[in-house]
């Protein structure tokens, strides 16, 4: 008898914490920000690699992914890539390289690579770390001039 009283009233507080927390969403509704209208396009770049160019030791290459979540094609976009020596606290930019990739499709990525001359540290005891970015385009919105520490990162060069 005693079990079935402990059942119920924990089922009667259940129900009444449901319907507290549905109360509560419908009065607190999550607000989205719209970033992409429905006629542009939205770009955003993830570097997949940077190497040195074992065929040509005098050449490196940064590899990366450009995506657009827009509806509408991106065209004619530059990309800026940046080989950052990682070694110690003091992070120092010591390659920049800017590609033109072109046009990309609405709701779409590709791939592609920028072919740079080759750093003139390229020792094995230092430690570099690559980023690259949409430096500027037609037609688009670019993702990371929404977000105010990546624009610290990618513009200013701000690594703090």
């Amino acid at each position: 008898m005693e079990i079935k009283i402990l059942t119920i009233t924990l089922l009667i507080i259940g129900i009444l914490g449901m319907g507290i927390y549905i109360s509560y969403l419908q009065a607190n509704p999550i607000i989205e920000e719209k970033l992409i209208e429905d006629n542009s396009a939205m770009l955003n770049v993830e570097v997949y690699d940077w190497a040195y160019n074992l065929d040509d030791p005098t050449e490196m290459f940064f590899d990366y992914y450009v995506y657009n979540y827009g509806n509408t094609e991106a065209k004619n976009i530059n990309v800026e890539c940046k080989l950052v020596d990682a070694t110690d606290t003091n992070y120092k930019i010591v390659k920049t390289a800017v590609g033109n990739f072109g046009n990309l499709a609405s709701n779409s990525r590709d791939f592609d690579e920028i072919v740079t001359d080759m750093i003139t540290d390229n020792t094995d005891e230092r430690v570099y770390s690559a980023y690259c970015y949409v430096k500027s385009c037609d037609n688009c919105k670019i993702l990371h001039k929404n977000i105010p520490e990546l624009i610290e990162i990618y513009e200013e060069d701000n690594f703090d």
